[in-house]
């Protein structure tokens, strides 16, 4: 799902935008569908029922009617991410019990939404495979960032109500995830045994599980669920959250004990290759240090630029929209100056990150200074801690080569080797 949302904001909604931006606003049909494997009449009161809660979002929908028209009703939209409810206006304007509804926009309190004369409404239609749900909207917008939310509200709406109405799917059973696991990890030391080598490919799988475990503690602690888990051939690992965090300060502390857990295990490759001087010691340490502390570069989408642009959003919401505009530039630029696609990936996690930014959720997300500052101190330690470590385990190899080492009495203390 996330993949298919990716492949459309580039090649479908962003087009669009852009086009509307540099030719003018005109009217546009936006729509989103899916398929729900559920009675129409259970669709259908829930679309219509007076209070209606998208759990796995935590959005909720309260529909009150309006004294004096029968037609006209009042939504109010409102969230725990959100600073303030969205309170909205609709008059009915064709209704088909259990087949159609069409609504007109009145009016709404939200800078998100500025559709003129709009209309939205949605569809219910019996096919082979369930019943077609059909999310739509009509209408112009004079904002990109409303229009963006309105390209991809309309789509992601449709595959949210089929997850409610639905219920969640089973989950894989220990056999299933054995075989995903195990060919995710195959796959991973191949597609690196092919880039680098085969020692090297494994020592890396290690160091990537033990990174992404540090993320899974971290939900943990902050009572966020995990979705998933695992290695990606030929880029590295994913943990993902089973929903969005409640506010920046837990998404940033998310990102920083990925490489803070990392300390650990790379402090005992340390001194494993101190007491031993064996090769494999010296490259597990290598890459313990090497691979989190380039993670904890401040370039979004690693998790220092996570970290920087959540601790910049809790100064100046524009400075943090700035920093993101900036990685995207220097991502694209490095792209075409090296010719190495690889960084477009780059360019493409942060344009969906500078786009959807809302000053909805601004307030409550934001983290306050005395955190900000606890999170940058704790950055700064992790990466002083890393480097420090790398750089020890470059000084004791040549301390074992009979070379000149800046710290000749620590090697000899920690590994017995006469200097």
């Amino acid at each position: 799902m996330f993949a298919y949302q990716l492949f459309m904001f580039f090649f479908h909604d962003l087009p669009i935008v852009l086009w509307d931006k540099i030719t003018g606003p005109k009217r546009r049909f936006y729509s989103g569908t899916a398929t729900i494997k559920a009675p129409r009449s259970d669709i259908w009161r829930f679309l219509t029922a007076d209070r209606t809660e998208l759990t796995s979002v935590g959005l909720v929908f309260e529909r009150t009617p309006a004294q004096e028209e029968s037609d006209v009703y009042s939504v109010k939209i409102s969230s725990p991410r959100i600073d303030k409810p969205i309170n909205a206006v609709y008059r009915r304007v064709f209704v088909e019990p259990e087949r159609r509804m069409v609504l007109q926009m009145l009016s709404v309190d939200s800078t998100e939404v500025d559709a003129i004369d709009g209309f939205e409404g949605y569809a219910l239609e019996d096919t082979p495979k369930g019943v077609r749900l059909q999310l739509f909207e009509d209408g112009v917008h004079r904002l990109s960032r409303a229009q963006l939310n309105a390209l991809q509200v309309t789509r992601g709406m449709a595959h949210l109500f089929k997850r409610e109405i639905e219920g969640p799917k089973p989950p894989l059973s220990l056999a299933g995830k054995a075989a995903l696991h195990s060919a995710l990890l195959v796959g991973f030391i191949a597609s690196f045994a092919y880039l680098i080598n085969l020692q090297a490919a494994i020592i890396l799988a290690v160091v990537i599980l033990l990174h992404e475990l540090g993320h899974v503690i971290a939900m943990r602690m902050v009572g966020v669920p995990v979705a998933f888990v695992g290695l990606i051939p030929f880029l590295g690992g994913v943990a993902a959250p089973k929903r969005a965090y409640d506010n920046d300060a837990q998404h940033a502390f998310v990102a920083l004990m990925g490489p803070g857990f990392s300390v650990l295990p790379a402090l005992v490759a340390l001194l494993w290759f101190f007491t031993s001087g064996d090769a494999v010691a010296k490259e597990a340490a290598l890459l313990f240090t090497s691979v989190n502390a380039i993670n904890l570069a401040p370039l979004y989408p690693l998790d220092g630029g996570v970290i920087a642009q959540k601790v910049l959003a809790s100064l100046n919401r524009g400075a943090a929209k700035g920093y993101l505009w900036i990685c995207v530039l220097g991502a694209a630029t490095a792209a075409l100056y090296l010719q190495e696609p690889f960084f477009l990936l780059f360019a493409a996690l942060c344009l969906p990150a500078v786009m959807m930014t809302s000053d909805l959720t601004h307030e409550r997300m934001r983290m306050p200074a005395l955190r900000s500052g606890a999170l940058f101190l704790g950055y700064l330690t992790v990466l002083a801690a890393l480097i420090g470590m790398a750089f020890l385990t470059l000084d004791h190899d040549r301390f074992l080569d009979g070379k000149r080492s800046f710290f000749p009495a620590f090697h000899k203390m920690v590994s017995g080797v006469a200097y």
